[in-house]
């Protein structure tokens, strides 16, 4: 499925890269990015690939990755996380086609919710590419045993983690969790709220 391109009214300012969460579309996101862009910022809201969730019996629906259970759901031990690679390979296809584009690097800002952001944040800090900086909204950060400061590749990006205290799907210190993991990896400016 081709991703939901809002284009800027008046001469871009950059562009915002927006993941949605777990059995969403980039059409769900639509009305507000047309609104929070103001017209300044070209927007690309991807659709994730209908793939079968644990957590809902298999039920095959749009997902970032596989998730087996809310409480496990950024711990290795128990997540298989299948599909995350596959993912992070298209978001950096998404950077690389905008940088192609004539968007520098540090114009690119890749943000999401939920699983979105789980996304956001494993590609971001992953990733060959210095973007902008990377949003991160009621996530999580996926593997996050496996992140050291060997594993974090941009230390330098910006991030804001912002996570409400009363989620009752994603629990709030999975939030603060993805934020100690990335400062203790030797990441630079890590906001969170």
């Amino acid at each position: 499925m081709k991703p939901i391109i809002i284009s800027p009214t008046t001469p871009s300012k950059g562009t915002v890269i927006f993941l949605h969460g777990l059995g969403d579309t980039g059409a769900g996101w639509a009305m507000q990015w047309e609104e929070l862009s103001g017209g300044k910022y070209k927007v690309i809201l991807p659709t994730a690939p209908k793939s079968p969730v644990t957590l809902n019996g298999g039920y095959r629906m749009t997902s970032w990755h596989d998730i087996c259970g809310l409480e496990t759901i950024d711990d290795e031990k128990t997540e298989t996380f299948a599909g995350i690679e596959e993912n992070r390979k298209f978001v950096e296809d998404l950077i690389t086609t905008e940088i192609n584009a004539g968007t520098p690097a540090e114009k690119i800002i890749l943000g999401g919710f939920s699983q979105g952001a789980a996304l956001s944040l494993y590609t971001g800090t992953q990733s060959n590419t210095k973007i902008g900086g990377i949003i991160a909204l009621s996530g999580y950060l996926p593997h996050h045993q496996r992140f050291d400061q060997t594993t974090v590749k941009q230390k330098e990006v910006p991030i804001f983690v912002g996570h409400g205290t009363a989620d009752q799907v994603v629990h709030h210190d999975k939030g603060k969790r993805a934020a100690d993991t990335l400062k203790t990896c030797g990441r630079g400016e890590i906001r969170r709220k």
